[in-house]
């Protein structure tokens, strides 16, 4: 859904209003995180225990934490990151 509005305002298809107003609605359906940037121009955004690391330049990387003695790093996808945040997002 975020990459159809992205497309359609990249195209040129919605005005920058309308993309802004839309991504509004939608950050209100995924859970309340702390965002960050990293001095070399990354962000990593914060939930509980799940961190969505998107560095400058690198691949993008998922860190969950269990609990203090499981927990692990696997690159970032939506669905992985959606599984993460379902598991351990309560």
């Amino acid at each position: 859904m975020f990459e159809q509005i992205v497309d359609l305002r990249l195209e040129g298809e919605i005005t920058l209003d309308v993309f802004v107003e839309a991504v509004r609605f939608l950050i209100n359906i995924v859970p309340a995180g702390c965002v960050s940037e990293d001095e070399s121009g990354g962000v990593r955004i914060e939930w509980t225990n799940v961190h969505l690391v998107i560095p400058k330049e690198r691949v993008a990387y998922i860190y969950y934490g269990i609990d203090c003695d499981n927990y692990g790093t696997e690159n970032a996808t939506p669905e992985r990151l959606r599984y993460w945040l379902r598991r351990l997002i309560k």
